[in-house]
């Protein structure tokens, strides 16, 4: 009582986000709160840092409120649908994309469709249905690459990019090295694993009854029901053709290898990225390997100018199975088979209905893709109150498709 006791205190600073600023098509930056549709950003960075992410339909799927992502056939190389409002347009629903200011195209490859290619809702065209092997150039880009992906949804959003924005924007802003006299940074990862029919394949299952004991005959010397004779009537015999047979599926190998660099000086700043992507699917013709390499250089020659280069090329062999929702599927016509039946075909044809692994494994549906994404922004203050910005960007796509389906 009467004395005096000294409590000290020791505060830290403390990062708040008050003004965050969100790409926009107008002319400088904004605030999000200013803006009248919503924005959802997300920071890819830390996602990928977390987690391993095969593609930037992965990165969207579940973590931004609105959009929806239909799966697709889950064949390597194939993508899901991005809907952002919905499917309520017959002219289309995919949103606009734009990679560092740059419009980047995300149609299909441009290739053929799968053969007997099923289709989910009530067509195969845009706005109508999904086509179940889908294919999106989005999926080319490598997330790694990805700094954060802004998602600009709402009808205010055609009022900056135009008519075809309001099914949605999307804004990708890739990773870029930082000013100041710095180490140079190295970043390897590689990622080994394999793909596996999971599904349980049901066994299909026949009677032997004396009908198809009697058919001993088809032409020559080969029997209608070999796998019936010899056995008791009323007999019922199983067969499983797609887990029996080592020429219908297999265990694919999945490898990635990816590798950057980044740094800067007091003017200028760099970022370096290349990575390989190889994967197999379960069916001996469905695989898909990616090349890519992307730069971003800044350069700033004084306090009131900077001009920003990105390069990004991208190389890709696709390579699509046959559809299975189709009457032509693999999987249909071992779900479908009827054991102990022979069909023509010889034995290589037991137990399967319609389509036999040798058939399918000889349908060829190639495409071969290489694109060259150039852009530039270049930005002049020279007063406080008097900013410039231009950008100019080309996005090249060549692609080539084969297709053969032999009788």
């Amino acid at each position: 009582a009467g004395s005096t006791t000294p409590l000290d205190f020791a505060l830290t600073q403390s990062a708040t986000q008050l003004e965050q600023l969100v790409v926009t098509g107008t002319a400088g930056a904004a605030e999000r709160k200013t803006i009248g549709n919503s924005v959802t950003q997300l920071d890819v960075g830390d996602i990928t840092r977390k987690q391993a992410v095969m593609s930037v339909t992965e990165v969207l799927q579940s973590k931004t409120p609105g959009v929806s992502i239909l799966p697709g056939s889950g064949a390597p190389g194939t993508a899901g649908e991005i809907r952002i409002r919905g499917a309520s347009s017959i002219s289309g629903y995919r949103p606009v994309v734009f990679i560092d200011g740059i419009r980047y195209n995300i149609q299909d490859f441009g290739g053929f469709g799968a053969t007997g290619g099923g289709t989910i809702g009530v067509g195969a065209s845009p706005g109508l249905g999904q086509s179940a092997q889908v294919t999106s150039a989005l999926n080319f880009l490598n997330p790694n690459d990805i700094e954060s992906i802004e998602v600009i949804k709402g009808p205010a959003a055609a009022t900056l990019y135009g008519a075809e924005a309001a099914n949605g924007v999307i804004q990708i802003i890739t990773k870029k090295g930082t000013r100041g006299q710095q180490r140079m940074q190295f970043g390897v990862r590689a990622e080994r694993g394999t793909n596996d029919l999971a599904l349980e394949q049901p066994a299909n299952l026949t009677t032997c009854d004396a009908l198809k004991i009697a058919q001993t005959e088809t032409g020559s010397t080969q029997k209608s029901w070999p796998g019936c004779q010899g056995v008791a009537e009323n007999t019922i015999i199983s067969d499983n053709p797609l887990n029996r047979d080592p020429r219908a599926v297999r265990t694919g190998d999945l490898s990635i290898v990816q590798m950057n660099v980044r740094g800067g000086g007091d003017r200028y700043s760099y970022y370096v990225s290349g990575d390989r992507n190889v994967e197999q699917g379960v069916f001996f013709n469905s695989d898909n390997s990616q090349k890519s390499v992307r730069s971003n250089f800044t350069v700033n020659p004084n306090d009131q100018l900077d001009f920003t280069v990105n390069v990004n090329w991208q190389d890709g062999r696709l390579r699509l199975p046959i559809q299975d929702e189709s009457a032509n599927g693999l999987m249909l016509s071992a779900t479908r088979g009827l054991p102990g039946r022979f069909r023509s075909g010889g034995e290589q044809a037991f137990g399967w209905r319609e389509l036999t692994p040798p058939a399918a494994n000889r349908y060829k549906n190639f495409t071969d893709l290489d694109r060259l994404t150039l852009g530039s922004t270049g930005n002049w203050n020279p007063f406080s109150w008097f900013r410039n910005r231009g950008t100019i960007g080309v996005d090249e796509t060549s692609t080539q498709a084969q297709l053969l389906f032999l009788p």
